[in-house]
């Protein structure tokens, strides 16, 4: 059995089974629809000779699979603001690491050296743990698509969360700047002219000037 269905990029992905109902999932992507239904066509065909179907499971790159997992996971499930998160660390702490990596290819090895260079560079340990999270949720996704069989994110330690920077009272600062907001809260505090007197030939008179 093998099925065709279009992805969010754009290309065409082609499923089939290795033999039977219970035999190991195959998935290809393709950029043309003919070819995603040739390659299915061809593969009903072997199963119906009884062809052994060579597994190509985990050759998809992560920058593929992604779109399948955007697709079948990040949309119908995470809210707006949770999805443009997930883009934000997909885009600027995970593809340009390990986008090219093939999905067998991720191994804890692998992400435990991508974590080390995260931390090289100076990237904050809730990013990281952020970017793990996330390629951990990637990955899952793979095992449930039969890409995978084991998740190697998962034997990676992640870094501690940070807690969040509390604001710290100065003694009298508070009481300074509560003092000056609330002078400036009463009427006419804004704005007072001033008087000043000056005296021309011939008598004396005031004018008004603003604030110097």
């Amino acid at each position: 059995m093998a099925d065709v269905r279009k992805l969010a990029n754009g290309r065409w992905e082609a499923r089939a089974r290795s033999g039977g109902r219970d035999s190991r999932r195959l998935a290809r992507t393709f950029d043309r629809k003919g070819d995603a239904e040739r390659w299915a066509v061809e593969m009903r065909r072997r199963q119906r000779l009884g062809e052994l179907v060579e597994s190509d499971a985990g050759t998809q790159r992560l920058d593929e699979f992604i779109e399948v997992y955007w697709a079948m996971h990040v949309i119908p499930n995470l809210e707006v603001t949770t999805r443009n998160n997930y883009a934000h660390v997909w885009h600027k702490h995970i593809h340009p690491y390990l986008g090219h990596y093939r999905l067998n290819e991720i191994t804890p090895k692998v992400v435990n050296r991508y974590r080390a260079e995260l931390l090289a560079r100076r990237v904050g340990s809730n990013t990281v743990r952020r970017a793990l999270v996330v390629l951990q949720a990637i990955l899952s996704l793979a095992i449930t698509e039969e890409e995978l069989v084991t998740n190697p994110v998962q034997r990676i330690r992640k870094p501690s969360q940070s807690p969040l920077r509390e604001h710290v009272p100065i003694p009298g600062a508070d009481a300074r700047a509560h003092a000056r907001r609330a002078r400036a809260a009463r009427p006419g505090a804004a704005y007072r002219p001033r008087l000043r007197r000056t005296a021309p030939a011939g008598g004396t008179r005031a004018a008004l000037r603003g604030p110097r």
